[in-house]
């Protein structure tokens, strides 16, 4: 198995996340999404953490942003999302496979934030919420 690049990892945790129905997904932040959205974000780098070059961990952060913080039904989404079952249960779609594709070794969630309300520039706050998570890749 070689070492995947940052760009596959984030790609192959977006399609994961594809199996949430409804909902906009990208590997990359989006400068316009249209809620309900999850986009990837990569993090920290832990070079060689394991026997020298055996392997890295990487750090990734997907971020929901589902609409007006005013809106039951975005709140009631976000807490969909953040359920451990379901079918827009983001735990379960991370979960579904944690080698993504059978470029990594393993896949661990952290952690899900609260929910948090983000101000874009040139748009209505939103709410939304994080998971951290971190994928363990060979590293040569």
């Amino acid at each position: 198995m070689a070492a995947p690049t940052v760009n596959e990892l984030r790609e192959a945790i977006a399609t994961l996340l594809d199996a949430i129905p409804d909902t906009q997904v990208s590997a990359y932040l989006l400068g316009n999404f249209t809620p309900p959205c999850l986009q990837v974000m990569s993090g920290e780098i832990l070079y060689d953490a394991s026997f020298g070059r055996g392997s890295d961990t990487y750090s990734f952060k997907v971020q929901a942003l589902v609409g007006l913080p005013t809106d039951i039904s975005a709140q009631k989404l976000l807490g969909r999302y953040a359920d451990s079952t379901g079918t827009y249960s983001v735990y379960v779609a991370l979960t579904a496979d944690k080698t993504l594709g059978g470029i990594a070794q393993d896949l661990e969630i952290q952690m899900a934030s609260e929910e948090q309300i983000y101000t874009m520039s040139d748009r209505h706050p939103v709410i939304g919420r994080e998971w951290t998570i971190e994928v363990t890749a060979p590293g040569v």
